[in-house]
């Protein structure tokens, strides 16, 4: 059995080469929804699809290769969901994109996401409101 501090043993776990863990797809995704404390799954109400919520700490080890790995491991993902607005997430990318210095030292949970989303060809939605929006509307209560 799968033990939760197994799902968290190094960042190289982000690397893992996609084919590894395909193999084990369906043992995978049963065994983290099984043990791990930071998945939720639920079924929505209106398509009757399973939904996987995944429970993160931002920029943390343990939090991007969970999210990464349950992207991977999930069967008929239909879309990746990342906390975040379209203003937001293109400043995210343009200040550290993938390879880059500060990508490689200040990864991201959301970017491990949205990654293994793109190798599997899933599409990515932004699930926030837009900061530029929430921001002044903040500041009127204020």
């Amino acid at each position: 059995t799968l033990q939760p501090r197994e799902l968290y043993t190094s960042t190289r776990e982000l690397f893992t080469p996609r084919h590894r863990l395909q193999a084990h797809v369906p043992q995978l995704a049963h065994r983290l929804q099984a043990h791990v404390p930071q998945l939720v799954s639920c079924t929505d109400a209106r398509t009757n699809r399973p939904v996987v919520l995944v429970g993160s700490v931002h920029f943390n080890p343990a939090s991007i290769v969970l999210a990464r790995r349950t992207v991977l491991v999930q069967e008929e993902l239909g879309a990746v969901v990342v906390e975040s607005c379209e203003a937001r997430w293109r400043r995210t990318l343009e200040v550290s994109p993938k390879g880059s210095f500060l990508g490689d030292v200040l990864p991201s949970e959301m970017q491990a996401a949205s990654e293994a989303a793109a190798e599997r060809g899933v599409p990515l939605s932004l699930g926030d409101v837009d900061v530029e929006t929430f921001g002044p509307r903040v500041k009127t209560i204020l």
